[in-house]
């Protein structure tokens, strides 16, 4: 707890704070809390099932493969912007699905790596991740050639305290 004398101390130094927190107590004793601009909480718990198989543990499999289902929940706490007391927090969740495709023992023409992920459910819906390499080596002109290609496909949701600010905020509702 901070005592009146650090309060006004942190007032001068970093401004006003966004949340001053009034606590009395039995009698005539008071508690004030002042949290800083910056106080903020983040918790997360993720759960994963994946399934694997990998490449050449049969004769006839020439590529590795992986499947995945995610959960993801998060809660994030920030001071009541409104009333400027009390804390509140925003729970969110997301489920993702996602795979792996692989080939890189081939000592042939073609190794491959492909990775791909989707956001079924929850705040994050739509969100997609996509990856993949190629390799070849080739013999032309008398020399051995190297061939690589790799390209990557990404569309995210904005990270909570972006779209949580007042400047994205402002921003959404000009658009509408």
């Amino acid at each position: 707890m901070i005592s009146n004398q650090a309060s006004s101390q942190w007032n001068s130094f970093f401004g006003t704070a966004v949340s001053n927190i009034h606590v009395s107590n039995s009698g005539d004793n008071a508690t004030t809390s002042v949290l800083p601009n910056d106080v903020a909480e983040f918790r997360s718990l993720k759960n994963t099932f994946s399934l694997s198989l990998l490449e050449g543990f049969k004769p006839w499999v020439k590529a590795g493969l992986s499947a995945y289902i995610r959960t993801e929940n998060y809660w994030y706490t920030l001071p009541e912007s409104k009333s400027g007391t009390g804390m509140h927090t925003d729970k969110y969740f997301s489920t993702f699905v996602g795979g792996e495709l692989s080939r890189s023992g081939g000592k042939g023409l073609l190794n491959f790596n492909t990775k791909g992920e989707l956001a079924l459910l929850g705040q994050d819906l739509g969100t997609v991740y996509l990856s993949g390499d190629i390799q070849t080596k080739f013999r032309a002109l008398g020399s051995n050639f190297d061939l690589k290609v790799d390209g990557t496909l990404q569309n995210y949701r904005p990270a909570y305290f972006c779209y949580a600010s007042p400047w994205y905020l402002g921003l959404v509702e000009r658009r509408f």
